[in-house]
């Protein structure tokens, strides 16, 4: 799940992402299997740049929806003026309510901004028909999401919702993951939607083009500007910055101290259900709670919060062999990476989206990988010598692609803003990233392809220390030489 600001833990990516795998055949002939966030591949049309699948199949139900793109509109109860329905799009367009047909025609405006941000149109981009939820919750916009299977999109809002306040900016972030698990932007992109640095990063970027603003959050007149949460109510324009503008845990308790700094008989009734949601959901979610549970390192005090950002302190190694960037928040990378690019957009060309898509594509056609390996001797002697390889694409590839594509003079002006933004921490968080989930999906598939051994001596589990003493396996780094994204 992708939840827009409130996702307060990402799951350890060495569980979340088994059994995910798209097959591939490496130039060995060796089986190779794809690193994914979530789903197997879809089939698509050839070609370099695909965005989207032949609508022609697909019949949009009424007329409303069709004009916006929406396959499925569904309201959950609790909404103030808009009755539940399974699926107003199912409905005749002229029986749908004011604010249904209100909210459908934002989405069609936000459609049309978006394809217009991706040099295509709204129906080569979302012919399939976008799946959309209304929800009420007490955080509204913070809490959206997008699910998987089928991927859908649920739009929090206040319960006293009208289509006036509906979250443009949430909005373009979440139909950006949306995209991704629909494999509407390509091969490619469904492959690095899991990448550390790429998963809500990238969706911040375009949404903050689709709405030409550098600040991707929401604006709700019954909520003041200190409880909407964006980043300090400024966007975090470099990773030269201390360790708490990053640090997970900062991400948790602002929301509380910025209601305890808040005058309760000043508040609106939205205001005081989001600080009354916070104050109990701190206490309750076991997540928040226990962060460091079971984790090597300790928090980082007051002081070190203060400290200049370090990227090993976003690293959390478990006492049970696994590891992950758990100490820090993804979300907080999204407004390094707008200030960057947005700081040498004119070196991205008139669309940058278009450029770091299409380069997207090319670091498509030459992944890195693992390759994974049983090295216990008695599994030499049972035969399971078979090596097993998972070929993957870092953001940090798609990245130095368009670096190459640049003139001397482009790259001196390029490399300057990669310094000012601190964007070195990048390769760090990258390379972490990379040993902790990679690799971890790699022994995974290296021990489902070998079920009778890996069943009989317990090397099924992501988890080290629950393995047996037979499991022991080597799993090695091999990254692809660059190559210019022309060729």
């Amino acid at each position: 799940m992708r939840r827009f600001l409130f996702e307060i833990m990402r799951p350890l990516v060495v569980l979340a992402l088994i059994g995910a795998t798209g097959l591939t055949v490496s130039d060995a002939g060796a089986k190779m299997v794809a690193f994914r966030s979530s789903l197997a591949p879809k089939v698509l049309s050839s070609g370099t740049q695909t965005f989207a699948r032949s609508s022609e199949n697909f019949s949009l139900p009424n007329s409303a929806c069709s004009a916006a793109h929406v396959s499925q509109f569904e309201v959950q109860d609790g909404i103030k003026g808009i009755r539940v329905n399974a699926d107003y799009c199912e409905l005749a367009a002229s029986s749908l309510p004011k604010e249904v047909r209100a909210v459908l025609a934002r989405i069609q405006d936000i459609h049309a901004r978006y394809a217009e941000t991706l040099s295509t149109t709204p129906g080569e981009l979302f012919g399939l028909g976008v799946r959309l939820s209304l929800a009420p919750h007490p955080i509204g916009p913070l809490a959206s999401i997008t699910s998987e299977s089928p991927s859908t999109i649920e739009i929090d809002v206040f319960p006293d919702f009208t289509a006036d306040r509906f979250p443009d900016r949430v909005y373009a972030h979440e139909v950006t993951h949306w995209l991704l698990l629909e494999q509407l932007l390509g091969d490619s992109a469904l492959t690095i939607e899991g990448d550390y640095l790429f998963h809500e990063s990238f969706p911040d970027l375009v949404s903050s083009y689709v709405n030409d603003t550098p600040v991707v959050d929401f604006t709700d007149p019954s909520i003041r500007t200190d409880l909407t949460f964006p980043w300090r109510g400024k966007p975090i324009s470099s990773m030269n910055g201390p360790l708490r503008d990053f640090y997970l845990g900062r991400f948790q308790s602002e929301p509380i101290e910025a209601c305890a700094a808040t005058s309760t008989k000043s508040m609106s009734t939205n205001e005081k259900k989001m600080c009354t949601f916070f104050s109990t959901d701190s206490v309750r979610r076991a997540d928040r709670k226990a962060l460091f549970a079971g984790a090597v390192e300790k928090a980082p005090t007051t002081a070190e919060l203060l400290t200049p950002f370090k990227p090993e302190r976003c690293l959390v190694h478990y006492k049970n062999g696994t590891a992950g960037l758990d100490a820090c928040y993804m979300n907080s990378l999204g407004p390094v990476l707008i200030s960057f690019v947005r700081s040498v957009e004119s070196l991205f060309g008139s669309k940058p989206i278009v450029t770091i898509l299409s380069a997207l594509e090319a670091a498509g056609k030459n992944p890195d990988h693992y390759t994974c390996a049983f090295t216990d001797v008695r599994a030499k002697k049972k035969g399971m010598t078979t090596k097993e390889s998972v070929s993957f694409i870092s953001f940090m590839q798609v990245l130095k692609l368009i670096r190459m594509q640049l003139l001397p003079s482009d790259v001196v002006v390029f490399d300057n803003a990669w310094v000012e933004h601190g964007l070195e921490t990048w390769a760090t968080l990258d390379h972490y990233d990379r040993d902790a989930g990679v690799a971890a999906f790699a022994y995974m598939h290296l021990a489902a392809e070998n079920t009778k051994y890996s069943t009989t001596y317990k090397c099924n589990t992501p988890i080290p220390s629950e393995r047996g003493p037979h499991c022991k396996a080597r799993c090695t780094y091999e990254a692809a030489p660059p190559q210019p994204a022309s060729e």
